[in-house]
């Protein structure tokens, strides 16, 4: 291809090792575009690479093993049972694709690795995976969309909607989002709510007794006046929380974020804080006979109320 008759258009680029083991490939990404402006000239200097045979375009260069997915587009063309159609001079195969997500095709084949990308950019890539027919690839990414569809679902209707005075006792609420949710009242008794966010939610007055939480977030959380008792909370963060008057006897918050938490008038009575973060906390009037404060993290020691 001259340089007068450069297409926008991304090109594959795969070279054949000879020799290496395991049917190893170099695949190489080129960008052929008019001018520094072109819509494919873009590319990160960090992913670039030296060409070492002197080709004047830009493209990743990298040894993938196709064993992987065997049956896969790439696998079968580099099998050794087709005839490839090789451009004479370059001595590459071409697939005409738009190489935007190609390096995170390189990676998975490599390592299996999943990059962390918005819903939009998945679907592309889920598009890239089915061209490439990397079944096992794109059914990990089908999954993937399906829990950010129903993670997204749940979060718009905890944030459009008053849940005051729900009762969500015994219910299966992991991981669901009430981020910012009004909740006054709301029934959460010996549900199962592990990994929960209730970042900001107004939760005064409600009920969590017995409830399963490991891992919830409840930073900036209004719960005054919540009933905690007997609540397993361990790993939860309570950053920045209004838990005046709350009620967490016997309460698990071992290891539980509670760093400048407003504790004030709180009954911790039996609570178990061993490894908490208390930083900033103010525990001030707050009951605390009984209390497992070792290994806590303070800026002062805390005074039992007897």
């Amino acid at each position: 291809m001259t340089s007068s008759k450069r297409s926008t258009r991304r090109s594959i680029r795969l070279h054949e090792q000879e020799g290496a083991p395991q049917r190893r490939v170099a695949l190489g990404l080129w960008f052929a575009a008019e001018g520094a402006a072109g819509a494919g000239a873009s590319v990160s200097a960090s992913a670039r690479f030296a060409d070492p045979l002197s080709d004047p375009v830009d493209y990743f260069l990298v040894c993938v093993s196709m064993q992987r997915e065997t049956e896969s587009m790439l696998a079968v063309m580099f099998s050794g049972r087709h005839k490839l159609h090789m451009d004479k001079i370059k001595n590459a195969v071409f697939i005409d694709r738009d190489g935007t997500h190609f390096r995170h095709i390189l990676n998975w084949l490599r390592d299996g690795v999943i990059p962390l990308l918005d819903p939009a950019a998945y679907t592309e890539l889920q598009r890239e995976a089915q061209f490439y027919q990397l079944n096992i690839f794109k059914e990990q990414l089908t999954v993937i969309l399906s829990r950010k569809e129903e993670e997204e679902g749940k979060a718009e209707m905890t944030r459009s909607q008053d849940l005051s005075g729900v009762d969500f006792s015994n219910a299966n609420i992991g991981n669901t989002f009430f981020i910012r949710a009004k909740l006054i009242g709301a029934n959460f008794c010996e549900a199962e709510a592990d990994g929960a966010n209730f970042h900001n939610a107004n939760l005064s007055e409600c009920s969590f007794i017995k409830a399963g939480m490991r891992g919830a977030v409840l930073a900036g959380a209004l719960l005054q006046s919540a009933n905690l008792q007997d609540a397993i909370l361990s790993n939860s963060s309570f950053c920045n929380a209004d838990l005046r008057s709350a009620h967490l006897q016997n309460a698990d918050l071992s290891n539980a974020n509670l760093s400048n938490a407003i504790l004030e008038g709180a009954n911790l009575k039996g609570a178990r804080l061993y490894g908490a973060n208390l930083k900033g906390a103010n525990l001030q009037r707050a009951y605390l006979r009984d209390v497992d404060l070792r290994n806590t993290v303070r800026k002062s020691p805390v005074i039992l109320n007897n």
